[in-house]
């Protein structure tokens, strides 16, 4: 039986060989949705709770907006948190699964995930091993539906990835770095290039 967890605590340990978190009570997430603290070790990232879906007919149907790693991408080798962001919140059905003939980075029959306060983005730690391609493969199969808090189903999404020979990625934390680095660069990217115009002067003259 596939299972997901929610979990709102990530332990930053120096090598991560599972997806399993620690046995840890987790403390409470800060007060800010942005903000991250460490407690005796622990990374702690704030969270939303689990809610039941419920039918909005006028709400858009769900779609993947990005990924990290994202289609495509090579990796350093290690402790891989993988991230899904949606353009709609998200409930907490769904379920990672690989894409044959490619490795899965999430093989365990449970999940952690940490899902994002406005629900839009589901993380959850995995791992890569260097040299290797990767697939994974989102509402592939009526059981792993991903559904919408409006309750409309995701349809079938996959993507692909490679692994460097590079030096591990040792800490969850390093590896949520790269995906934020990934991220900042696509959002400048996106942003619109402003073009210099030159102006006239009251007189006639251009600046």
């Amino acid at each position: 039986m596939k299972t997901v967890l929610l979990t709102c605590a990530i332990l930053s340990v120096a090598t991560a060989a599972t997806a399993r978190p620690a046995a840890k009570t987790a403390p409470r997430a800060p007060a800010d949705p942005t903000a991250t603290t460490d407690v005796e070790g622990l990374t702690v990232t704030p969270v939303a709770q689990c809610l039941d879906p419920k039918p909005d007919p006028d709400a858009p149907a769900p779609r993947v907006v990005s990924t990290y790693p994202a289609d495509g991408a090579v990796i350093r080798p290690g402790v891989l948190v993988v991230r899904v962001t949606f353009n709609t919140p998200m409930s907490c059905k769904g379920f990672f699964s690989g894409v044959p003939p490619f490795h899965n980075p999430c093989p365990d029959r449970q999940q952690n995930w940490t899902l994002s306060f406005n629900r839009m983005s589901i993380r959850t730690v995995c791992r890569a091993d260097a040299n290797l391609e990767y697939g994974v493969a989102i509402s592939d199969r009526s059981e792993n539906r991903f559904i919408s808090l409006a309750n409309k189903p995701l349809e079938p999404y996959a993507f692909r990835f490679s692994v460097s020979s590079e030096s591990e990625v040792r800490t969850i934390r390093e590896s949520l770095a790269e995906d934020d680095a990934l991220q900042a660069a696509a959002q400048a990217a996106s942003r619109p290039q402003l073009t210099p115009v030159r102006v006239k002067a009251l007189n006639g003259k251009p600046q």
